[in-house]
């Protein structure tokens, strides 16, 4: 019997060592902060990955810093030369250029931690019904000082699903998402913001989305980020997502499975 457990985890592991991950990173004008999140990729205990990184008309050293990495550190491929000014349209077309099922993502000023891989592909991988595995993260400053942790998405996946009404409950960068899926639930929205908050009402119809209760990414607070610029805009755009899904959301639930919640 023990032989037949050694020969299953193997199984196992091989299977998991063998699934190929593709980091997909829109950029644009990344530096100073580039070089640390390609560090972080380059450091993953898990190492069967490649990249497709996305240039939207960098003028600050990005590209020199890009093609130091890429493809002589990091297995992938670069987009030069083809801006996209629409941040959805752009993580759509990175979605269909991935070869690979299992898409990690994460920003370009974001730190990974180096077993992110490690535990996230496991976890994925354990059920086919499972579209999305996010973690919790580590706010830091500008300076990388630390600021908070953010431990807001739930670890059950139907709580995680009404808390989606009401806000954001996942955070994108930590996310690793089947293709498949993403692409039976329509792929990224050509929206300018909160196109990753689009995706998840979608995406949860279509496969469940867990958490690992861990801190996977140190998520950099920068003045000029897209979110921070359209913090103020949130509010609105929570509210038209609601009005937009919810109508639906809960069809297949009965009132035996909300109690179990």
């Amino acid at each position: 019997m023990e032989h037949i457990k050694n020969f299953m985890n193997y199984n196992l592991n091989q299977k998991i060592n063998d699934e190929k991950v593709t980091w997909l990173i829109p950029v644009k004008n990344g530096m100073p902060f580039l070089r640390e999140c390609l560090q972080s990729i380059y450091n993953q205990s898990y190492k069967n990955f490649e990249v497709i990184i996305w240039d939207n008309g960098s003028k600050d050293g990005t590209i020199e810093e890009l093609k130091k990495w890429i493809p002589n550190k990091i297995p992938g491929q670069l987009i030069l030369n083809d801006p996209i000014d629409n941040l959805g349209k752009c993580r759509e077309q990175l979605v269909n250029k991935s070869k690979t099922e299992l898409i990690a993502l994460i920003d370009c000023d974001d730190i990974n931690h180096r077993d992110r891989l490690k535990y996230q592909v496991p976890m994925i991988l354990s059920s086919n019904k499972i579209a999305g595995v996010g973690s919790y993260m580590k706010k830091i400053f500008q300076n990388g000082k630390f600021k908070q942790y953010e431990t807001l998405p739930c670890v059950n996946s139907n709580i995680l699903k009404w808390q989606l009404l009401f806000r954001c409950p996942i955070y994108q960068p930590t996310m690793l998402m089947r293709k498949s899926m993403i692409l039976k639930a329509g792929n990224y929205n050509h929206l300018k913001s909160g196109q990753d908050y689009d995706l998840w009402f979608r995406l949860i119809q279509v496969g469940e989305i867990r958490t690992i209760n861990k801190a996977l990414i140190q998520y950099r607070i920068t003045p000029n980020s897209v979110s921070e610029n359209n913090r103020k805009n949130w509010g609105s755009l929570n509210f038209s997502l609601f009005q937009k899904y919810s109508k639906d959301f809960f069809t297949d639930y009965n009132q035996d499975t909300l109690n179990k919640l």
